[in-house]
């Protein structure tokens, strides 16, 4: 790729390439190609303006802590998009990300199920 804004962005979307891989290809053949197109798709929201390694960075933190609470972690485009186009600081993120396996424990706890990414995204009360 000649273009440096894009390679910028390639380099960038390398660390998602297997999650997105694995919640969008890791299936058997289903006579066609709409996992594959799904996964080209879900791979293009990285080359987005607003996507920036901070924001990238934040999310391959919370992928990592989603994994390590034991929670299903299905990285699709909507979940990319959250966290690229968010106007959310990401230092706020990155203050809710570190509580996040205590919430997903207090939550289980109680019988609740928690929205992962809508609590890094919104919660302002724990950090």
């Amino acid at each position: 790729i000649d273009d440096p804004e894009t390679r910028k962005f390639f380099g960038m979307s390398i660390p998602f390439i297997r999650p997105v891989a694995e919640s969008t290809i890791n299936r058997g053949y289903l006579g066609d190609f709409q996992p594959q197109i799904n996964f080209l798709k879900t791979m293009d929201t990285f080359f987005k303006p607003e996507a920036t390694p901070e924001k990238l960075n934040i999310f391959e933190k919370f992928i990592e802590k989603l994994r390590k609470a034991g929670q299903p972690c299905k990285v699709d485009t909507t979940m990319i998009d959250s966290f690229i186009l968010t106007k959310t600081p990401v230092q706020q993120m990155d203050n809710n990300i570190a509580v996040l396996p205590q919430i997903v424990e207090l939550a289980k706890q109680s019988g609740k199920n928690i929205n992962p990414t809508d609590f890094v995204m919104h919660n302002i009360n724990l950090t």
